[in-house]
């Protein structure tokens, strides 16, 4: 059995079997998806905005810069 913790050290309720859950390597050239575009600011004369992400609850929103993202 596994207690896990999200990327914030939480802790997610329960209790896993391994066959359960999946390692997961997080690098630099990681993508996540965004959910939505919350606000945009500009500064410093740099377009940021606060993105959701998908599967990321409101605790993870957060400012990037636009051109960190890239449109499909």
């Amino acid at each position: 059995m596994y207690e896990l913790e999200d990327l914030q050290a939480e802790s997610i309720d329960g209790q896993f079997y391994a066959v359960e859950i999946t390692p997961v390597k997080i690098t630099k050239t990681t993508e996540y998806l965004v959910d939505k575009i919350l606000d945009s600011r500009v500064r410093r004369g740099i377009l940021e905005h606060l993105v959701r992400w998908k599967v990321y609850g409101p605790a993870f929103d957060r400012w990037i810069t636009a051109s960190d993202i890239r449109r499909q």
